[in-house]
């Protein structure tokens, strides 16, 4: 019997998870990890599903990790005129990093978590692949994972077609998380007002000035900080027109505001790039892009260059922005993903 341990977070996917692990036939043991402060409540919750399973749960700390690798790296990301997603720092460090390796070490075979995605095997190679449910999926997020981790992972939420079936399946086992709403907010900041988190941990950037497209003065700024490529809101800028952020220039501090052809961008280039279902990118490939987390796909060619991958869209993209990932895919697998790190025009 293969033993499993099962990330536990206390909500409703990771518990019936950790149901659907043990209901399989697999040695089931539930661990969770204490990340930050305010954790406490997860922690309980976790405990009474692992009771009403009959299943050990162990806490493992990774607070050093979690602010080395995900907290100072957002906040600094920040500073630098980047807009990181700190989910793919955790999955790539943490989950799939500390956590997977302490589970292996402490003699378990295999992961599970309650992540909406599907692994396939095929010919010794391990491909990550969209979840049935499109609403859910979290391949995006996912596409950092190496093939050792691919290798040792089980994600059975993939298979399920809505978050629905999932509930069902908790009311049906009683488990004590099963009307848990979903949480929403960057774990690590509660209320999601990044900006206030990172200038608490003495990162703040001083006011400036709003420009358009060229360079004319529009107004005063409260900090790059506080403004994200895209936004409309919020702005106080009267211009008879619907504007935007269109650009963020940390050489003078100015916050560029224009209207929305001008968000328009004909590709990007990746760095830090993970390729999961080839060996490298070794020529011009035509895929599916995908820019952010909520936004669909598009078509575009994707090839290897100096520091990473290029990307050339097949028709112009809303506001691709530095410091997010762009994953690529082929129909429902991903081939791999990156960090945008520059965006062309």
């Amino acid at each position: 019997m293969k033993k499993v341990t099962v990330a536990m977070s206390g909500g409703v996917d990771s518990s019936v998870c950790a149901a659907l692990m043990q209901e399989k036939g697999y040695d089931v043991k539930g661990a969770i990890m204490r990340l930050h402060k305010g954790i406490e409540k997860d922690i309980e919750d976790a405990q009474r599903v692992c009771r009403h399973l009959g299943i050990p749960l162990e806490i493992y700390d990774f607070t050093n990790e979690f602010e080395r690798e995900v907290i100072d790296r957002f906040c600094c990301d920040y500073g630098n005129n980047l807009t990181p997603n700190p989910c793919i720092y955790c999955n790539n460090a943490l989950k799939f990093g500390a956590f997977l390796r302490r589970a292996l070490d402490d003699g378990c075979d295999l992961v599970a978590t309650g992540h909406y995605a599907r692994i396939i095997e095929e010919n010794g190679r391990y491909t990550l692949h969209t979840a049935r449910n499109k609403d859910k999926d979290q391949s995006y997020v996912l596409y950092g994972m190496t093939q050792f981790a691919l290798a040792h992972t089980l994600f059975p939420l993939g298979e399920y077609e809505s978050k629905e079936e999932i509930r069902s399946y908790a009311v049906k086992k009683s488990l004590p998380c099963a009307h848990r709403t979903d949480s929403q907010d960057i774990c690590f900041i509660p209320g999601g007002d990044h900006a206030k988190f990172i200038e608490d941990r003495g990162i703040v950037l001083p006011e400036g000035d709003f420009v358009d497209t060229s360079g004319n003065v529009l107004g005063t700024h409260k900090g790059r900080l506080h403004y994200t490529l895209g936004q409309r809101r919020g702005l106080g800028i009267a211009k008879g027109e619907r504007v935007f952020v269109v650009d963020k220039n940390a050489s003078d501090n100015t916050v560029v505001i224009g209207n929305g052809s001008d968000l328009m961008k004909s590709g990007i280039i990746c760095t830090s790039v993970n390729f999961s279902a080839i060996d490298a990118l070794t020529e011009p490939l035509s895929c599916q892009v995908k820019i952010r987390y909520r936004k669909a796909a598009s078509p575009a060619v994707i090839s290897p260059c100096e520091n990473g991958v290029i990307c050339r869209f097949d028709t112009p993209q809303r506001a691709p922005v530095a410091g997010q990932a762009a994953v690529f895919y082929i129909g429902d697998t991903v081939i791999g993903g990156g960090i945008i790190s520059q965006i062309l025009p």
